[in-house]
């Protein structure tokens, strides 16, 4: 994983807060030790804050770095630093992290092609009730993993055929304010 420089800041910034707290308690009720040490001690809940704030600002450029890609089941090479969400339908593949539950029940045929396929799920996306909680909760488990993995995987049977995940894509990523793989 690419390591970023606000990480120096973020430690450093912890690291100080920690040893403010830390020399705190150490002359906490100590007479003069603790008066002298007032001053110093005064500035703690700045550098918490502070070191929040930072923190926050990591956590959301890692976010801003996150890739969400869609890949084809049988063809995608599973890599360390992706999180693998199964969008397809049935049963997920063993090497998936979660299962998104957001297979596309229109089914290609005679009478309906691949694009109304998709076009009918865009339209689910908009309307079912059940879609729309399974696409927050994959928002939500993908915002919980986002400091922890470059890319989140969409895996189904028809990419790189026109495919229901890219719907899931360009909503998950407005969704999480990140760059589009």
């Amino acid at each position: 994983m690419k390591l970023y420089k606000n990480e120096r800041q973020l430690i450093k910034l912890l690291g100080n807060a920690l040893d403010a707290a830390e020399s705190h308690l150490e002359y906490c009720g100590y007479g003069d030790s603790w008066e002298r040490e007032g001053a110093y001690h005064a500035k703690l809940p700045e550098q918490i804050a502070a070191a929040i704030k930072a923190y926050n600002q990591y956590q959301q450029e890692l976010r801003k770095s996150l890739t969400i890609i869609v890949a084809n089941v049988h063809t995608y090479q599973k890599e360390e630093s992706d999180f693998v969400v199964y969008i397809g339908r049935g049963s997920a593949p063993g090497f998936a992290d979660y299962h998104a539950n957001l297979g596309n029940p229109a089914k290609i045929s005679q009478t309906k092609s691949r694009a109304q396929c998709i076009i009918d799920f865009r339209k689910k996306m908009q309307t079912s009730l059940l879609v729309k909680k399974r696409l927050e909760k994959l928002a939500e488990k993908v915002e919980i993993v986002s400091t922890q993995y470059l890319r989140i995987v969409l895996l189904c049977w028809c990419y790189p055929e026109p495919c229901h995940g890219n719907p899931i894509k360009k909503w998950l990523s407005n969704r999480l304010n990140t760059k589009k793989g």
